[in-house]
């Protein structure tokens, strides 16, 4: 498959999963009881992490702050990876101190549950910002994470 048909495909997936989810709303949800969680508030968040993955970053910024505003308070293991993802657009746009910001944010909740897929987020993060290793933002951050033990 070509480099560039990539982004397209995977779109089309989260196209085809959100048409999937809407016809199958009023299903009855007793026949599969591990599905109930995945709603379209979370497909949308997936749908923002695999923009700003794809180097899409106002796409990415359009579904993850909706995404993030409308997400449970009680889904607490999504929060840093949706927001990890935010940060990593805000870095594609040169916006290094709002992605720190954001990068901390996702720090402290996944150093706090210690989920591990969390935490790579963030450490894929700090990569994503080693250009500006010297500025103040990244500074900063990297202290929380040696103080969380996330380095």
């Amino acid at each position: 498959m070509p480099l560039q048909a990539i982004p397209v495909k995977c779109l089309r997936v989260f196209d085809d999963a959100e048409a999937a989810m809407s016809r199958a709303g009023s299903e009855d949800e007793s026949r599969r009881p591990r599905v109930a969680f995945f709603d379209p508030d979370r497909l949308a968040g997936e749908r923002g992490v695999a923009l700003a993955r794809l180097g899409q970053p106002e796409a990415a910024q359009e579904v993850l702050q909706p995404a993030l505003a409308s997400l449970d308070p009680s889904v607490v293991k999504t929060r840093p990876r949706l927001l990890a993802a935010l940060a990593t657009a805000h870095v594609q746009q040169g916006d290094v101190d709002r992605a720190c910001e954001l990068g901390a944010e996702a720090l402290g909740i996944a150093a706090q549950q210690q989920v591990q897929p969390n935490l790579q987020d963030v450490r894929k993060l700090r990569l994503e910002l080693e250009p500006w290793r010297n500025s103040q933002a990244v500074k900063n951050f990297d202290e929380q994470l040696r103080a969380l033990g996330a380095a």
